[in-house]
């Protein structure tokens, strides 16, 4: 019977040291895991800083080329204006010439009435009218 205690107390000794050791492996298992969880959420928090600092500098970003939009959109307008001003001022100019020409054909046609120049001869070298040379 003696015996029989002893060997089981042995056999159970035994079983205790080997869940000790289970117990010391899961808990060296554990401190590991928590290791690993505790570098993955710094180099989470590292990460979520930079994407953070990214967005703010797309921000800025977004920011600047949404005024440099408005700039170019004012330089376009202002252009167009300028444009559409140029465009009046050779129309003006292209009247002013052809009423410089006629002035300058009315001139000719009334030194030539003055010469004494035939009216045919006169709305031949002119171009105008018979009745434009005889208003003069």
């Amino acid at each position: 019977v003696e015996q029989t205690r002893k060997k089981r107390a042995k056999e159970q000794r035994e079983k205790d040291r080997k869940a000790k050791e289970r117990i010391k492996a899961a808990r060296e298992q554990a401190k590991e895991q928590i290791k690993a969880a505790k570098e993955e959420l710094k180099e989470a928090k590292v990460q979520a800083k930079e994407a953070k600092e990214q967005a703010k500098e797309a921000k800025v970003q977004a920011k600047e080329a949404k005024v440099q939009a408005k700039e170019a959109k004012e330089q376009a307008k202002e252009a167009k204006e300028q444009a559409k001003e140029a465009k009046e001022q050779a129309k003006e100019a292209k009247v002013q010439a052809k009423e410089a020409k006629m002035q300058a054909k009315l001139e000719t046609a009334a030194n030539l009435k003055e010469m004494g120049v035939p009216m045919d001869t006169i709305i031949a070298a002119t171009g105008l009218t018979q009745e434009q040379v005889e208003a003069l």
